[in-house]
């Protein structure tokens, strides 16, 4: 960055011109999440339990124990260790920005933290157990089940509520644009965020190692599927013209389209 200034908007007054010093990229370049990568590489050996898990400047670390105190202190110090490995390279470490999520199925959660608060602090910042929280796109809830991420939270919005409205912008749009560019902007509103993590949320029955019956805790249900399938459905007659009365697999069939459960086997 040798030669180049900065300056800051406030209130549509500029700032005074300033060196910005000879270390660093432009923001937006090309090189610069490279660099960023290899600056931040060996983050990861800092911890002495768990493990962390890194995708480009977002950072989720993991430790596990049986008792609530023990787990509680292996927290703090994990968080102890990333915020002193953060300053030390001159970086910031966003307490205010810090989120903790306690996962484990709703039974566990019963009998080990009924009366049980978990916080720790990150750069003077308390930060207190979250219900659930969005991580890269996903909406992560602490007992393992993903209402959250298919209805919603106080802060998000979940996916069918997002993908019923894009299915009414579809149809929509159906009665004035050809069905040949329909396509593509369903391809890039619709089927993209239905797809996004399918293999992560979704399940597949008729398996034998996937059957129904011998699951202890089931996440995502026949139920949730048949909703996101209603919404597929009401896309695919915007797109082909059938009305309601035609076959789900004729709709299938004629639009060259998966249903919500064949998406998931699939990924």
């Amino acid at each position: 960055l040798e030669g180049r200034k900065q300056i800051v908007v406030v209130e549509s007054r500029l700032s005074d011109p300033k060196e910005v010093g000879e270390q660093g990229v432009p923001q937006g370049s090309l090189l610069g999440p490279i660099l960023f990568i290899i600056f931040y590489n060996d983050f990861p050996d800092v911890r002495e339990e768990g493990s962390s898990i890194i995708y480009a400047d977002d950072d989720t670390d993991n430790v596990t124990d049986k008792n609530p105190q023990n787990l509680q202190q292996k927290i703090q110090r994990e968080a102890d260790l990333s915020t002193s490995w953060v300053s030390d390279i001159k970086l910031v470490c966003s307490g205010a920005k810090t989120k903790l999520l306690i996962v484990g199925t709703k039974e566990l959660r019963r009998s080990k933290l009924a009366n049980t608060k978990i916080t720790i602090n990150v750069d003077g910042h308390l930060v207190e157990e979250s219900e659930s929280e969005r991580l890269l796109g996903v909406l992560i809830n602490n007992v393992m089940t993903w209402e959250h991420h298919l209805y919603g939270n106080d802060d998000h919005q979940g996916l069918i509520p997002k993908l019923s409205k894009r299915a009414k912008i579809i149809w929509k749009l159906s009665l004035v644009m050809p069905k040949k560019r329909l396509k593509m902007i369903a391809e890039g509103i619709f089927f993209s965020l239905l797809n996004y993590c399918i293999e992560v949320f979704g399940n597949v029955w008729g398996i034998a190692s996937y059957d129904d019956q011998s699951r202890n805790s089931i996440a995502f249900t026949k139920e949730d599927n048949m909703k996101l399938q209603i919404l597929v459905n009401k896309v695919l007659r915007s797109l082909t013209g059938m009305d309601r009365d035609t076959p789900v697999t004729e709709l299938l069939k004629t639009s060259g389209q998966l249903s919500v459960h064949q998406r998931t086997a699939l990924y």
